[in-house]
């Protein structure tokens, strides 16, 4: 079991004279405390600890703003599982905890593996690529993981590879949409196995097929993970170092003959919230038979849809359908007034026009609009 690589915080900002105190606590995981792992010393056993960070500037980038928790692994000889810790930063009035994900947004627990090297082989998985968006495709996204297969035993490994993804119910997994690896360490740079270039469906995936891994050699697989996001609730966005959440997605090297035995890790993005929009019109009486309203929606500050009433029944309704865009854009809505649904913008002065919105935990737009030309407009905003 690993010494090294120890788990670390990131600081942003300005340290005053004296230094400042954070304090984290162990929320759970597989090792076990005084077993695995000891905590703020060499024998300390407490869930709870402090670590002090000195006064000075950190640029939150660089390796001087990485402040390593006093966490001592236990080193043996004895083949057994990886086993994780879950940390959480507890709240203070010295700092602001913020993820190093998404701007804003709270730090979400991070969850730390301890590495067996006894065991068949050592297994580490990681995101490497945050979530793409796919073009022309709002709602759906690619994910770079990368799996790292090194053998530090003494004699040769014969390992498949299996990755398992565990993304949350809002997710639609479209395929594997690519894998390569690459071998270092001696006996060239071609992988053994067989792995697939590209694997449509939602996995599981064999990664790679049963092959000998020599001993000091390493396998480095790289691949990307197309998904859809659906309109859901945002409890399941965030990970938490579980299936189910967020973008949670594990690895498993299967040892046949010597060593006999599985290694696993596993890596987990928040999962990207696009913003779903429905603009839609209900018109409950006309001055004019031919009197026709359009609807219109822009997204940073760019024309995105509209939509039209037509006939001369009232009530009459004209929807945008749900239109999908990617989070961190404005919206903003309009309204005209146009004689046979195609002439020209009318300021539609002579009704009376509101709007309301639901679903949104943003500050939307609401009441009558104000006037902008011939057209009426409600204040742009930032959907949540």
């Amino acid at each position: 079991q690993r010494g090294t690589d120890l788990p670390t915080f990131r600081v942003n900002g300005v340290v005053p004279a004296g230094g400042m105190t954070v304090t984290v606590e162990i929320t759970g995981g597989s090792a076990v405390r005084g077993v695995d792992y000891f905590t703020g010393t060499s024998s300390g056993t407490s869930d709870t600890f402090t670590v002090n960070v000195p006064a000075g500037s950190y640029d939150g980038a660089s390796a001087a703003s990485l402040i390593q928790l006093p966490i001592y692994i236990v080193g043996n000889a004895v083949a057994g599982a990886s086993k994780t810790i879950n940390f959480e930063i507890q709240s203070s009035s010295q700092y602001v905890r913020s993820s190093n994900d998404v701007c804003g947004q709270d730090a979400s627990p991070a969850v730390y593996t301890i590495v067996d090297d006894d065991g068949p082989l050592n297994v580490k998985k990681t995101v490497t690529s945050a979530p793409v968006p796919v073009a022309g495709q709002p709602a759906q996204f690619d994910i770079g993981y990368t799996v790292v297969v090194t053998n530090d035993t003494a004699s040769n490994r014969t390992y498949a590879l299996t990755d398992t993804p565990g993304f949350d119910g809002d997710v639609t997994i479209n395929s594997l949409q690519s894998l390569t690896c690459t071998r270092s360490g001696g006996g060239g740079t071609t992988c053994g196995g067989t792995p697939p270039s590209s694997v449509n469906g939602a996995g599981p995936w064999t990664l790679s097929s049963s092959h000998g891994l020599a001993s000091g050699r390493t396998e480095t697989y790289s691949m990307v993970v197309r998904f859809t996001v659906k309109p859901g609730k945002l409890g399941a966005d965030i990970c938490d170092g579980t299936t189910g959440k967020g973008l949670f997605n594990s690895v498993t090297a299967t040892v046949t003959g010597m060593g006999a035995g599985t290694s696993s890790d596993a890596a987990c993005q928040n999962t990207p919230t696009p913003v779903w929009v429905t603009l839609n019109k209900s018109l409950t009486g006309r001055i004019a038979a031919t009197d026709q309203f359009q609807i219109r929606m822009s997204s940073g500050g760019i024309p995105a849809a509209s939509a039209t009433t037509s006939g001369a029944a009232v009530p009459a309704s004209a929807t945008t359908g749900t239109q999908v865009f990617q989070a961190g854009k404005t919206l903003q809505f309009f309204e005209a007034l146009k004689a046979n649904g195609t002439g020209a913008d009318q300021l539609p002065s002579a009704y009376t026009s509101s709007i309301s919105c639901t679903g949104s935990t943003a500050t939307a737009p609401s009441g009558a609009g104000t006037v902008q030309g011939a057209q009426l407009q409600w204040p742009e905003f930032n959907p949540v």
